[in-house]
């Protein structure tokens, strides 16, 4: 086929086009796409409002909603770009006339065109955002051409052109490329048993299943909060399903919607059915590898509607908690609690074993992966999985009202192609099917069990008294173990699925510095053929930023980092199996206690992990618990919590003992010694400071310019090489921030009247406060405890050792509760003026390792109170105790009762007794 075109041009040379194989574009009809940037528009809620009054029915509703916001878009909105030229023409006009002469008509409309400019550059700026899938808080900045660039590269990319057959052969026609690809993922999807048996005789000899009560607490009716846990679970403008709606449209207007969604989720989970319109299904086609070629080079990923993966998300919910009971422990994905690392560990300690295996009979491991694991699954296979782990008929059938309702169509180049209906197979991309495809896999395991205790199959050990292993499942990856005889190997020979080997090995560091050489050849732009000049030594470019450096990270520094948060996970893991195969090889009393211990036979796994030892070490402390140990913290320990330095035969430092007294212990709450990330503000294991500890770069002093990193502006202009230029730019921002009459935040103050309030009747107030002085390094924290009539009952002050004010403001609320629990207290009310610590102890999930002794101490004492409440107030009605908790720091003993009030702060406590108020000027936002 030829086709020739004559370009028109003004010349007296007439160019002719002449194309070999013109491209035949088949228009496909797109699907509807929600805009974020509708949002900016002041009239697109009353268009989502009015869709959602008349139906009470979501699935009308959204119908309602597609048809009358695409009205809405074409007809009131507009299109963007046209948009934006016809006011920057606008504009230009404006200012040609200005340049003539002045005119307070032309003044006002400039600036209102210069605001409606503003909102159209924000509207693209979405529009463009949106379409690169591209993080603009993390990876961009404006709308620049980095936008544009990778929308343009993901679109490129994601273009189908042609495709190879079973037979080698190149299909270019666009109708047969389609129809190609449309064929041959209906095969797929296309069971291969000639009747689905769903009527299979089930034995109950399964070896883990739920029990009733279980049962019932997962398949009991959904409510609201689910429903809304599930759906603010979902990031706000991820790829949308056949609906063409995000999970950020529900967000935003719930109030709107949230009834009919409910009401549709609610109604599922009590037929136990999915609506075909809410199981319609578009599959994306993902490029594996540059340059696919045929269909099995692309990964098919599917765009379920939002409102879906809500019922879904609340199944998985209710399932994950019982996975690690369920699940064998050879399974690593999707557990919680365990990473697909802890696989990878004991894969390479059973190599090394078999590796060094003597005699004549040897041991094998083969690697295998499932072949379109999740698209050849067979429904009823999945049913009679589900029924084995004793799902209840009510679950059970509306995970398969989820799996097998679906209709799906092939997003091809943008449009959608004739939707078709599978027989078998998982969607990825639905949140249920990792869950349903590892309960799968259990099958697969425990035919290998049987195998083993019929002395088929011979299990592996990497040590004499540690655990043996027959396989290890990676998800769809497998890697099994058996003695390396024809008779096993005929039998591993019977396991039905052909696999690939996959694997995953520490980096050496010949690895490491040829990925440090990529990343310096990309700062200064050399290349294979092209080298240029290292301005600046790697060594300072890889400082951090607060050093005076790009902020880079070495390779090296960071493996060794990696290597120091596996030693963080041994140590706080050791209920793990990766961990117990590691300690029963390598940890034994006759390993431990040997002069030659560095020179025995291990792993690279092992000397890895031994090289992240001492980064390991440096990072981490002990808090002390209350364990039944010889030597017990809890001995040395005053009643109220003081370090009792009589006990301790020996003199120490000052600054060590401002270390100990700094160390929270608990008093009251029992449990062993805690290990912290002493570099962490909860004391779970940061990779940041870690890499620093790797690097000493937490031995430099700081670099005094971090003030070039904040700069509210583009990275490119940041700082300015030209000094004229510079000066120019400011001077033109500064003119034009005076001349720009645009609205403007004023921020005003007011005075606000702050008084302490008495307790009710029959109540206690406790008031706490700590206190942290930054110069002397020491912290104090104080408390007082008055009655209903603001009578001064008891106070107290505590002189604490080197600690953050959150541990002070802890430290002091403890000493408070464990003195009204002393005294029989039984009505009681807290106030603070530490937000953190209220907010730490109304949330049941709150987790922080530093303050766990004194956490754990109060939570408890607040249990044995008949009436508690805890608020934050103002520090204006605190200030008793905020004056307390500063002198607390300086005084000399460590804990003091005091009966009556401390001449220091008698004025103020008299002043709360009187109900005279403070004043507290406070900001006021408004708008010119």
């Amino acid at each position: 086929m030829l086709s020739l075109i004559s370009l028109p041009v003004n010349s007296d040379h007439c160019l002719v086009l002449m194309e070999a194989f013109p491209l035949q574009t088949v228009k496909l009809t797109r699907p509807f796409r929600f805009q974020s940037f509708w949002l900016t528009d002041l009239s697109f809620p009353k268009v989502v409002t009015n869709a959602w009054s008349h139906n009470r029915r979501l699935g009308d509703s959204i119908d309602t909603f597609t048809r009358d916001v695409t009205l809405w878009n074409k007809n009131s909105f507009g299109n963007i770009h046209a948009k934006k030229r016809r006011v920057i023409a606008r504009l230009y006009g404006v200012q040609r006339n200005l340049s003539v002469r002045l005119s307070a008509s032309l003044i006002k409309l400039e600036i209102n065109l210069h605001r409606e400019l503003g909102i159209i550059l924000d509207q693209e700026r979405d529009l463009w955002a949106l379409k690169s899938r591209i993080n603009g808080m993390i990876q961009g900045d404006r709308n620049t051409s980095f936008y544009h660039i990778s929308a343009l590269a993901k679109r490129k990319r994601n273009h189908i052109a042609s495709v190879k057959n079973s037979a080698g052969e190149w299909i270019t026609d666009e109708r047969d490329v389609m129809e190609h690809f449309r064929s041959g993922f209906i095969s797929l999807y296309t069971t291969a048993q000639s009747k689905a048996n769903w009527c299979t005789n089930h034995t109950s000899t399964w070896q883990v299943q739920l029990s009733e009560e279980e049962n019932f607490k997962i398949a009991e009716g959904v409510s609201l909060a689910e429903i809304k846990e599930a759906l603010w679970s979902m990031k706000a403008f991820k790829a949308p399903g056949p609906d063409g709606l995000h999970a950020g449209f529900f967000q935003r207007f719930w109030l709107v919607v949230g009834d009919s969604v409910r009401e549709e989720v609610m109604k599922i989970f009590r037929e136990r059915k999915v609506p075909d319109y809410l199981n319609r299904t578009l599959i994306v086609l993902i490029p594996k590898i540059q340059g696919p070629e045929t269909i099995g080079n692309y990964r098919p990923i599917s765009l379920c509607n939002f409102v879906y993966k809500i019922v879904t998300k609340i199944i998985v919910a209710r399932i994950r908690p019982h996975l690690e009971r369920l699940v064998s422990p050879y399974q690593a994905a999707f557990v919680p609690g365990k990473r697909g690392v802890d696989n990878t560990i004991i894969v390479q300690e059973l190599i090394h074993t078999i590796g060094r295996a003597k005699g004549r009979n040897g041991y094998m491991a083969i690697k295998l992966e499932l072949e379109k694991a999740y698209d050849r699954l067979e429904w009823s296979f999945i049913r009679e999985m589900v029924i084995r782990f004793n799902f209840s008929e009510n679950l059970t059938e509306l995970i398969m009202s989820c799996i097998s309702s679906v209709s799906t169509s092939l997003l091809f180049n943008s449009g959608c192609l004739d939707p078709f209906w599978p027989s078998r197979g998982i969607r990825q991309g639905d949140p249920l099917s990792p869950y349903l495809f590892i309960l799968c896999m259990e099958f697969l395991g425990q035919l290998i069990e049987e195998k083993c205790s019929k002395h088929l199959w011979t299990k592996v050990k990497t040590s004499k008294s540690g655990p043996a292993f027959s396989h290890l499942f990676f998800a769809d990856d497998l890697v099994l173990f058996d003695k390396a005889t024809p008779e096993n190997f005929y039998t591993i020979k019977g396991v039905p699925q052909e696999f690939c080997s996959k694997s995953r090995q520490v980096l050496p560091n010949k690895v490491l510095e040829g990925i440090d050489r990529v990343n310096r050849n990309f700062l200064w732009g050399s290349t294979e053929t092209e080298k240029k000049m290292h301005w600046v030594n790697w060594g300072k470019v890889t400082k951090p930023k607060d050093l005076g450096g790009l902020g880079l990270q070495t390779t090296r520094g960071r493996n060794t980092a990696f290597l120091a948060k596996l030693n963080w996970r041994f140590h706080t893991k050791a209920d793990a199996l990766w961990v117990r195969v590691l300690k029963k090889k390598y940890c034994t009393n006759r390993q431990i206690n040997s002069s030659r211990e560095a020179r025995l036979p291990s792993s690279s796994t092992w000397r890895s992990i031994r090289r992240g030892e001492d980064t390991f070490k440096k990072g981490i402390k002990w808090n002390p618990g209350r364990a039944d140990l010889d030597l017990k913290v809890r001995d040395v320990i005053t009643p109220y919590g003081s370090w009792d330095w009589s006990m301790i035969p020996f003199e120490l430092p000052d600054n060590v003992k401002a270390e100990i007294q700094g160390t929270p212990t608990s008093i009251i709450a029992r449990g062993g010694d805690k290990l912290i990330w002493k570099l962490s503000q909860t004391g779970n294991f940061e990779m940041r400071s870690a890499y620093l500890m790797a690097t000493n770069s937490l031995e430099n002093p700081p670099f005094n310019g971090s003030w070039i990193w904040k700069a509210h502006t583009l990275p490119k202009i940041q700082v300015s090489s030209n000094p004229s230029l510079a000066k120019g730019i400011v001077a033109q921002a500064t003119e034009f921030y005076l001349c720009a009459d645009r609205d403007r935040s004023i921020s005003k103050k007011r005075i606000w009247n702050i008084i302490w309030e008495k307790p009710k009747v029959g109540w206690m107030k406790l008031n706490t406060d700590g206190a942290s002085n930054a110069v002397l390094g020491l912290a104090g924290g104080r408390g007082l405890i008055r009655d209903e009539a603001g009578r001064w009952v008891v106070g107290f002050s505590r002189k604490l050792g080197k600690v953050n004010s959150l541990l002070a403001e802890l430290w002091a609320l403890r000493d408070g509760l464990l003195l009204c629990h002393q005294m029989n207290m039984t009505a009681l009310i807290m106030e603070l003026d530490a937000k953190v610590v209220v907010e730490a102890l109304t949330n049941p999930s709150y987790s922080n390792t530093i303050v766990s002794g004194l956490f754990d101490d109060c939570r408890q004492m607040l249990s044995c109170f008949t009436q508690v409440h805890i608020q934050h107030v103002f520090r204006e009605a605190n200030m008793c105790v905020d004056q307390l908790a500063r002198l607390g720091s300086l005084q000399a003993s460590e804990f003091v009762l005091f009966s009556c009030p401390p001449l220091d702060i008698k004025d103020t406590f008299e002043a709360d007794s009187l109900g005279l108020y403070s004043n507290r000027l406070c900001p006021v936002f408004g708008f010119s």
